[in-house]
């Protein structure tokens, strides 16, 4: 504002997203296991240096939180990172200095730390220290304004009294999600002497899979599948000594191939031989499927599309900096109604539900109060999960797809995809496209790392240092906060 009321006052805020929201700080102190009522005081206890957490997306900070988790961060340090990453966002929303007076207002208000982060951030803007205000009043300054707008207006109200009645919602009913559940079990081939292979490795945010293709490039030998957990080189031991388990010393690695968010890292560790980026392992080990398909790749959490014509690429794009469509949001999503998604257990349901309900297709947090709302309001846990799996799909068409034309063919690939309810609702979705879900769904990154080796390392050396050696390898990781921009 300025000058008070005698100018036009200007208005930004943030997008349909609840980072940098009190949803936001709700949701990950629940995850942490720290009550909202001591959130504050133990934040305030955080004294030296504060990690940096994603506010962009409340399923990107819990991997933040994971990670700091497992490095042993103190818990003050970690609950005070989540006040001034919100911080982050609220001065992001103007450019240049803040002029005093500032008032905070809203529930947040209510936690020091929050006023304590706000703080320190204006007043690194701003270039000197600023002492933002909590009025009185802050949890009803909306209500209070609209009181002394209808004061000014001088008309005479009717007041009325709402009849006590029923205040459910209601909802429109849409169709129900048509599927089965399928029976995909793939039974490894037996191995009782030495063959040549190519190693693929894909080390994404989220898990962390390799596979052992054979001389041909035509056959799945061996693959392997952990979760990442913040830890990609203890993920890649463990992926190695499973690798170990299935084929002994019988594998004799020709060419390494890695992709990923941490192939950098781990190539390095491992003795890649060939490094590429996901967009180009996903096509690659799509091609065998189908080249001329489209491809939807619906990973932990991020999400691609590849758009061919005749076979060759012509367009590409990853989501934005959101999980929404992704398998975290799902995931998130039925722990909440503890509900699993790795048994089957989220499609049978889904498949039960007599009809579905649109929930939206917005952000995991407010995702999650539309799921609450409805379980409140006693919806079935069959509607809505049928209804969830639609907004997956949903989520990524409108996110990632937009208004690009698909094919008429389309593969679906990565984990989420054993989820048969996702499965259907993509099909909903794509109605009057092909859709075709490979059988080794969930590696299909890695199996295009392998590959891609194969056609590198024709009549080449390996660097690979084998299973055991990285295996047993000790390593030290150090990490740094970037604070060039």
């Amino acid at each position: 504002m300025e000058d008070g009321l005698k100018k036009p006052w200007h208005v930004v805020s943030n997008p349909l997203c609840a980072a940098g929201t009190g949803r936001f700080l709700e949701q990950q102190a629940y995850r942490i296991g720290v009550s909202l009522d001591d959130f504050a005081r133990i934040a305030m206890e955080c004294d030296g240096n504060v990690p940096r957490i994603a506010a962009r997306c409340s399923v990107f900070a819990k991997s933040d939180l994971i990670h700091l988790q497992q490095k042993g961060v103190p818990m003050s340090a970690m609950l005070y990172a989540l006040c001034e990453s919100i911080a982050r966002m609220v001065v992001s929303l103007k450019k240049g200095s803040i002029a005093e007076p500032i008032y905070f207002v809203g529930g947040v208000a209510a936690n020091a730390a929050m006023l304590r982060a706000l703080n320190d951030i204006f007043s690194a803007r701003n270039d000197y220290r600023v002492n933002i205000i909590i009025p009185d009043n802050y949890l009803y300054m909306e209500s209070l304004g609209a009181a002394l707008l209808a004061s000014e207006s001088g008309q005479v109200s009717n007041v009325i009294v709402l009849p006590t009645v029923d205040s459910k919602q209601s909802y429109i009913e849409m169709p129900r999600l048509e599927g089965k559940i399928r029976k995909d079990v793939w039974t490894p081939p037996r191995i009782d002497k030495p063959f040549k292979g190519y190693l693929g490795v894909d080390i994404g945010s989220t898990s962390t899979k390799a596979v052992v293709m054979d001389e041909s490039g035509t056959q799945v030998i061996a693959k392997s599948y952990f979760m990442t957990a913040g830890k990609p080189v203890s993920a890649i031991q463990d992926v190695f000594n499973k690798l170990r388990q299935d084929i002994g010393e019988n594998a004799i690695i020709a060419g390494v191939g890695v992709t990923g968010s941490g192939r950098y890292l781990v190539g390095s560790f491992i003795g890649a031989d060939m490094i590429r980026n996901e967009i180009t392992a996903q096509t690659r080990a799509a091609a065998e499927e189908d080249p001329a398909a489209d491809i939807i790749e619906v990973g932990g959490q991020d999400s691609k599309l590849v758009i061919k014509k005749n076979g060759v690429v012509v367009d590409y794009q990853m989501n934005k900096a959101c999980a929404a469509g992704t398998g975290s949001f799902i995931d998130e999503l039925a722990e909440q109604m503890g509900v699993s998604v790795h048994n089957g257990d989220f499609a049978s349901l889904a498949f039960k539900a007599p009809h579905t309900m649109d929930l939206g297709s917005r952000c995991a947090a407010f995702m999650g109060q539309a799921v609450s709302l409805s379980q409140q309001e006693g919806v079935s846990l069959e509607i809505i999960t049928a209804s969830l799996a639609n907004s997956i799909a949903a989520n990524y068409l409108s996110k990632v797809v937009g208004t690009r034309k698909l094919g008429d063919k389309v593969i679906l690939t990565g984990a989420v995809f054993y989820n048969d309810a996702v499965v259907a609702a993509f099909n909903r979705a794509l109605d009057g496209r092909t859709t075709l879900v490979p059988q080794h769904k969930e590696v299909t990154g890695a199996i295009g790392a392998a590959l891609l080796a194969r056609e590198e390392m024709f009549d080449k050396q390996t660097k690979f240092k084998g299973f055991e050696e990285v295996s047993n390898s000790d390593y030290k990781l150090s990490t740094f906060t970037c604070k060039k921009c």
